[in-house]
């Protein structure tokens, strides 16, 4: 019989399940909206916003379950505030991501610059995507370079994340529009070197935040 848990425990538990059921039931109602075309009672925006925040939740929440709070707060709050910095230097000089601007979709702006989901969105999109490479690589987890192969599957899956994000987030929702640049190749719209900026920026924050 395993042994009970403790009431701090049992109340991490019980956050994550919520959390993850908010994350899901949400996720749901956007996918049945936009299929039905069905416009969301309330407020324009709020299904988004509540995925976005018990998205972090429960991925804080999930990564509490292994590593002390401390560490989980620091490397979230490095992760946010590093993605926030960076976007914010690509919204006004275009590096590293390329030109692009914020849709009124994307909701209110952090000092009248940054769309306030964004750093939410740097760390599931980091901190998921280094769950998942640890899963990837478990059977390697003794090789010598181990750390490193992490941070590179880590990166690779962030990117791909992006990648999957970008069609939803500008041909659909008009989070925010792309700009055109001399390289006509794209990915619906997204200038190519978007994903280098965020490859770079990815391994660049993971040396400091990873846990």
């Amino acid at each position: 019989m395993p042994p009970a848990l403790n009431p701090a425990a049992q109340l991490l538990r019980f956050s994550l399940w919520v959390a993850t059921i908010l994350t899901a039931g949400c996720w749901l109602l956007l996918v049945v909206a936009l299929a039905a075309s069905w416009n969301i009672p309330g407020h324009s925006g709020w299904p988004e916003a509540v995925l976005v925040l018990a998205g972090t939740a429960a991925t804080l929440l999930a990564l509490g379950r292994h590593l002390p709070g401390q560490n989980v707060i620091l490397a979230a709050g490095v992760i946010a505030l590093s993605g926030g910095l960076v976007h914010t230097l690509g919204v006004l000089t275009a590096v590293p991501f390329g030109p692009f601007a914020y849709g009124e979709n994307a909701g209110p702006r952090i000092f009248n610059v940054l769309a306030w989901p964004i750093p939410a969105l740097w760390i599931i999109a980091v901190l998921g995507s280094r769950g998942v490479a640890r899963l990837i690589l478990r059977p390697w987890r003794k090789l010598q370079n181990y750390g490193f192969w992490l941070l590179g599957v880590t990166a690779g899956l962030t990117v791909v994340f992006d990648a999957a994000l970008e069609p939803f987030a500008t041909r659909v929702q008009s989070y925010w529009l792309w700009l055109p640049t001399r390289i006509p190749v794209s990915w619906h719209g997204t200038p190519l070197v978007n994903f280098l900026g965020w490859l770079l920026a990815v391994l660049l924050i993971l040396a400091f935040a990873t846990p």
